[in-house]
């Protein structure tokens, strides 16, 4: 099953090998687009299956972490009728300039923060920070996958390294010579 999803993602050619600047300013020689899968909705769902086959099912909750995380969490918000909280990574200059919208987590929710990609584990602290007010428990990040280290306060799980992506990708790039 793992290997299907690689396949599929990299026909989508989700990994783009050129310079880049991650979201916490440092360069790279490529980049993961995950968000390309999500216009493919028998991919997006087999990611939201896979994250949720992952899931701590006492979740009560799953919050989506910035626009990479919204199309998942929605997914299983819908599917498995979870609550949904879409959580920005800052307030708008407009409107009620509000941080979360949809479903508002309370003391008594588990949250599920949802992303497509940890490079540095930056955007989910934010995501954990923003949910604070909440005081709702922060249970499990998931992820798509994997690309960097980072520390976060509460455990990282994911479907897919950047290595296994990479080394697919590499290997279909010789079959085609």
């Amino acid at each position: 099953m793992k290997q299907s999803l690689i396949k599929s993602l990299n026909n989508l050619k989700v990994v783009e090998f050129k310079k880049v600047r991650l979201r916490d300013g440092k360069e790279s020689d490529y980049y993961i687009n995950i968000k390309k899968a999500y216009g493919y909705p028998e991919i997006k769902a087999r990611l939201g299956d896979k994250i949720y086959s992952l899931m701590d099912k006492s979740a009560t909750c799953v919050a989506g972490s910035g626009y990479g995380g919204i199309p998942i969490a929605s997914y299983l918000s819908t599917k498995y009728n979870i609550k949904l909280a879409l959580v920005r990574n800052s307030s708008k200059n407009h409107g009620l300039k509000d941080l979360i919208d949809g479903y508002i987590p309370n003391e008594s929710d588990k949250i599920a923060i949802v992303d497509d990609v940890f490079s540095t584990g930056s955007s989910l602290r934010d995501t954990i920070s923003n949910l604070k007010p909440t005081k709702a428990k922060v249970i499990c990040c998931y992820v798509v996958v994997k690309r960097g280290e980072g520390v976060l306060p509460v455990e990282l799980k994911y479907l897919l390294t950047s290595e296994e992506l990479i080394k697919r990708w590499n290997k279909n790039q010789s079959a085609n010579y």
